[in-house]
């Protein structure tokens, strides 16, 4: 399993990224056997969120700076990410 980028710089082409896993037919049979529960944990601990779900930030609103967390909190430019 692996996430595709498009590139700009080469007319849209797909490339696979570094984000991704590779699994042994065993571990895929054993992942695809659990895909229903897998599903309705997932289910579950939706609505146990209830209200607490994340929202997009309003239009218009100033992106958030970097904490230095590592991890980016703003609004996000990845137009190159198909999904």
């Amino acid at each position: 399993m692996r996430e595709f980028l498009e590139s700009r710089a080469l007319g849209g082409a797909r490339l696979p990224s570094k984000k991704g896993i590779a699994l042994t037919p065993e571990q895929w049979a054993a992942l695809r056997d659990q895909a229903s529960s897998v599903d309705d944990a997932v289910a579950a601990a939706t609505s146990a969120l209830g209200s607490a779900t994340w929202s997009a930030p309003e239009a218009g609103a100033a992106p958030a700076e970097d904490d230095g967390s590592g991890f980016w909190n703003g609004a996000s430019d990845r137009s190159d990410v198909p999904f």
